[in-house]
């Protein structure tokens, strides 16, 4: 606007030129008329030069401003970056690295924590500081996460040079290029291996609660386990023997059913040590995938007939689904609901037992909840608000007086007689509740019954959740037009033989090892020899797990089963080296090893 006015000012002193040009002319006409122009022209020169002189100092001047306004800015900007640098610098870990994970950039903070120098640090690969703490699933989500451009934040455990873990929280920002590719990632970390120690310190006193409190349920099914196991063993021996005498007597129908009949017992075993072994696992995991409402049912149906012994003839079990969509489901570990549902019916079965009935009612219900006016959690204290999926427990013993209602949840507190609880089953299904994100609503009327609803948030099933087997795998060559070699490995010569002639039948051509060792000598001599090979985990010497990591090394894509009748350690193929690594419980039935090769190689019809 300043530099237009003084265009139409300079413009003006062009005009007066001019009419002063054309005042000489006059003069030579007339000198009268010259004179009042001459005056005229005098007058609006001087005004103009005021003008000009004024708006070119106050231009000057202004200009001046600005550029010390800059100059400040700048400074401050430049202060506030070294300041905020040195802030950084002191409390924050960060790294910038390639596309392939080397480090191009780390801050003096990251290389003493890391241990290495920074000589060394440089150019290195970020997968060096992996502790062996988070699974493979873990980075693989991460990088899928930060190579599609988004931000990736949680917590990582990673290994200094020492071999000292520390852990971090760490936000990754994916750095894009001029095409808008991701080139590079900035890595910001904050070190929280102290914040880290308490969490797991507590997490581990409250695992220790919840195993206190499994040994207590277990006394309360051990009756029940050893009643089913009985009348199982007596099925096996007597359809067993029946058998055989059929078979002698050269009666192969009656001989080939009774059988059918030996073979549908060892499963109701398998079914109930399996189920048990769920119930103790020391160790619970994040559930991956929903539990449909059929199967929570089928969880209380079971475990109410491994508690049956203990529960008095007259007291009736009922179950009742009204959860009719099978596209809704639960997000828990199945151990914690084995857990809850002991705990809820024991609970109900002394409480109707206090009551002093000869008989009673155990009422279990699971629908969907809608509560549109918020409550309170039992628990936790929340409001309570949407969709759950309610699972209640009803009896009709004795209820619980109000005053009491609120501490039921408290550890150690019980209102049964001495000697016949800990007090520490409603707080561990609180705990339980608590972490799968659920509340728990209490209603109960003295001297008529208690109903205890557990709610589960609403998880979405998705209907092509993932199988046992995976079909997504890659077929390391054409082997269609020949007998498959297995390497098999177990310590057990009954089990060998078992697998020996089962595959044999099956038309693979089987090598059987009764040592890892042994294995391991013979696929280090020829790795191309075999094309399977199926491990058990626990033998002497080495594990299945160190057997199938050596064999990776060699001959990365070859398939891998390894089978387990129990194992802390191994939960699912999770737990598995990076690879084509399988994961099956024993007792095994050998069309599951045979479905799981034939789809690995395409050869299914």
């Amino acid at each position: 606007m300043l530099t237009i006015i003084l265009k139409k000012i300079h413009l003006l002193f062009v005009i007066l030129l001019a009419l002063t040009i054309m005042n000489v002319g006059l003069y030579l006409l007339n000198s009268t008329l010259l004179a009042v122009f001459v005056g005229i022209d005098i007058y609006l020169i001087f005004l103009a030069g005021c003008f000009s002189s004024f708006f070119w100092i106050f231009s000057k001047e202004n200009k001046n401003k600005n550029q010390l306004k800059t100059n400040f800015i700048e400074c401050n900007d430049i202060q506030d970056c070294i300041s905020l640098s040195n802030l950084f610098n002191q409390h924050c870990l960060f790294t910038q690295v390639s596309l392939e994970g080397y480090i191009i950039y780390a801050n003096q903070n990251f290389i003493r924590y890391s241990g290495f120098s920074k000589d060394e640090i440089l150019g290195m690969n970020h997968s060096v500081l992996r502790s062996g703490f988070h699974t493979k699933e873990f980075y693989y989500n991460l990088w899928t996460t930060i190579l599609s451009g988004k931000i990736w934040q949680g917590q990582i455990c990673n290994k200094n040079k020492a071999g000292d873990l520390f852990w971090l929280y760490s936000t990754i920002v994916p750095q894009l290029d001029n095409k808008g590719k991701v080139c590079k990632f900035l890595c910001f970390m904050n070190e929280i291996t102290e914040l880290k120690k308490v969490e797991l310190e507590r997490d581990e006193l409250q695992e220790q609660l919840f195993h206190a409190q499994k040994l207590e349920s277990i006394g309360q099914l051990t009756s029940g386990i050893a009643h089913d196991f009985n009348n199982i063993l007596m099925s096996i021996i007597g359809f067993n023997n029946l058998g055989i005498s059929f078979f002698e007597k050269n009666d192969n129908e009656k001989g080939i059913a009774s059988l059918n009949k030996v073979r549908k017992s060892a499963q109701r075993a398998t079914d109930l040590v399996d189920k048990l072994l769920t119930f103790c696992r020391e160790n619970t995991v994040k559930a991956e995938y929903p539990i449909k409402p059929a199967k929570i049912i089928n969880e209380v149906i079971d475990i109410s007939q491994m508690l049956r012994s203990g529960i008095a003839a007259k007291i009736k079990i009922s179950f009742e689904n009204n959860l009719d969509d099978e596209t809704l489901g639960i997000l828990i570990d199945e151990s914690e609901l084995h857990q809850m549902i002991t705990n809820m019916l024991i609970n109900a079965r002394d409480a109707i037992e206090e009551g002093k009935n000869e008989s009673g009612q155990i009422s279990v219900n699971l629908f969907l909840d809608k509560f549109e006016t918020p409550e309170n959690c039992y628990a936790c204290g929340r409001k309570i608000k949407g969709e759950y999926i309610n699972l209640s427990v009803s009896d009709d013993g004795s209820g619980i007086s109000e005053d009491k209602i609120v501490k039921i949840f408290d550890p150690f507190f019980t209102t049964k007689e001495v000697g016949k609880g800990t007090g520490l089953g409603l707080s561990v299904v609180s705990g339980i509740m608590n972490n799968a994100g659920g509340h728990i609503l209490v209603e109960s009327v003295l001297g008529q019954g208690t109903t205890i609803s557990l709610l589960f948030p609403v998880v979405q099933i998705n209907k092509n959740c993932p199988n046992d087997i995976s079909d997504e795998l890659d077929t390391e060559k054409n082997i269609k037009n020949r007998k498959l070699k297995l390497c098999v490995i177990d310590d057990e010569e009954d089990i060998l033989d078992l697998y020996e002639s089962q595959f044999s039948v099956l038309n693979y051509d089987v090598t059987c090892f009764n040592l890892p060792t042994l294995a391991w000598d013979e696929i280090r001599r020829d790795p191309n020899y075999f094309d399977v090979v199926i491990s058990d985990y626990g033998m002497p010497e080495a594990t299945g797990l160190d057997l199938a990591n050596l064999i990776l090394t060699i001959r990365p894509n070859i398939p891998i089963l390894i089978c387990t009748g129990y194992s802390d350690k191994l939960k699912s193929d999770k737990d598995l080296p990076i690879g084509n690594t399988f994961l099956f419980k024993k007792p095994i039935d050998v069309k599951k090893l045979n479905m799981c090769i034939q789809n690995f190689f395409h050869l299914t019809e």
